[in-house]
């Protein structure tokens, strides 16, 4: 991200010009424009205050120049339907943060699905967002994110589509010195979203990435919420007790049965053998790759039980002992941050370290209640089946 930029260092007289309005850096020097081989970046990542955000109000676009109209541009053939779609989806909220997340979480909430070989192809005069949204509901990031930029336009909030590299793999080149290699494999797109008074804040509405704003979350909460009472058990009724005559029915009907069942063992004891033998290699098959259909198993499970405070630590912890399977361990004494940053830097995400605030947030600061449920949801899964990789 170019904007957060602290700090720039090249060759002795250099000098870096940043565009406001594209974010693009030139490089000059002696009033030339140059292309430098070596140089650095320093920045900071933003950290958006969500008392901030939660005040954004429509109104409040009416103010914006006119140098974001190029953020607002639609095809004049644009279907209806699209912008009927966005309104439905953000009409509820009240501030321009909490559309744009409405718009970001409705493609993991209804039906859509991330694949990266079989994406329909729109027809002639068919268009692209419209194909995906309503039709094909398949895609890649490309799908998702332009989905989202044209939505957000739709409902007249700036929005950008952003095309990006992850850091690539970290490799050792001649001289044994740490580099990353950057492929084709590590592209990725998404969105931003322009709020007055807060700046560009990236969205991703791809399903299964994560990336997010880094958001505070700087709202005052209620600690002093009482519990509800727990409801008092209720006590079985006492069955009746069966009279002798059913007694003696019972008694004969399950000697019937064993005897019948031990013929049927004696008359089939090979069969039982080999059976016994088979389940017993197919049980032990299963058994060694359960760190592959586990997590199949646990992430249905988990959303059958709801999104409660309950629920997640259960699933915080169920994760900890999964990943040990994986091969990522928690250390002796090692706190759960510092373990979070071990899984984080593994897999090149951030999920494990917001269900690990999340955590400490309710254990140690009392916040069992203010939490988005489904951003740690997504979280929790998206670690969960990467571990069946």
């Amino acid at each position: 991200y170019p904007y957060g930029t602290i700090a720039a260092d090249a060759k002795e007289g250099t000098t870096f010009s940043i565009s406001p309005n594209t974010q693009k850096i030139d490089t000059f020097l002696d009033n030339e424009t140059v292309s430098l081989e070596q140089y650095k970046i320093s920045f900071s990542e933003p950290v958006y205050s969500l008392t901030a955000l939660r005040e954004t109000s429509v109104d409040s676009l009416a103010s914006l120049s006119s140098e974001y109209d190029r953020y607002l541009q639609l095809p004049e053939e644009l279907p209806e339907r699209i912008r009927q779609l966005s309104r439905a989806i953000t009409e509820e909220e009240t501030n321009l943060y909490e559309k744009t997340r409405a718009i970001e979480r409705y493609f993991a909430r209804n039906g859509f699905i991330y694949d990266q070989n079989n994406v329909g192809v729109p027809k002639e005069q068919q268009d692209y967002v419209d194909q995906f949204l309503f039709d094909t509901k398949r895609g890649y990031c490309d799908n998702f994110s332009t989905s989202m930029v044209v939505m957000l336009r739709a409902i007249d909030i700036p929005a950008r589509w952003v095309k990006g590299f992850a850091e690539g793999e970290e490799i050792s080149n001649d001289l044994g010195e740490k580099t990353f290699q950057v492929t084709n494999n590590n592209a990725h797109s998404w969105v931003e979203a322009y709020f007055p008074g807060i700046g560009w804040m990236p969205f991703e509405p791809t399903i299964g990435f994560s990336g997010t704003g880094n958001v505070d979350f700087d709202v005052d909460l209620d600690l002093n919420e009482q519990p509800l009472e727990p409801l008092a058990p209720v006590k079985p009724k006492k069955t009746k007790k069966l009279d002798t005559e059913n007694n003696k029915t019972i008694f004969e009907g399950l000697t019937k049965l064993i005897r019948t069942s031990m013929d049927w063992i004696v008359n089939n004891l090979g069969k039982i053998i080999l059976w016994s033998l088979v389940g017993g290699a197919v049980a032990l098959f299963v058994y060694r790759i359960r760190l592959k259909w586990m997590p199949k198993l646990l992430v249905p499970y988990h959303r059958l039980r709801g999104d409660d405070w309950k629920t997640f630590e259960k699933k915080y912890f169920r994760l900890i002992k999964q990943l040990k399977l994986y091969g990522i361990e928690r250390r002796n004494g090692q706190t759960l941050q510092s373990y979070a940053n071990n899984v984080d830097e593994f897999f090149g995400s951030k999920d494990m370290k917001r269900l690990t605030t999340a955590y400490e947030k309710g254990v140690y600061g009392g916040n069992k209640g203010e939490h988005d449920w489904f951003e740690l949801r997504e979280s929790w899964e998206n670690l969960i089946n990467r571990t069946s990789g």
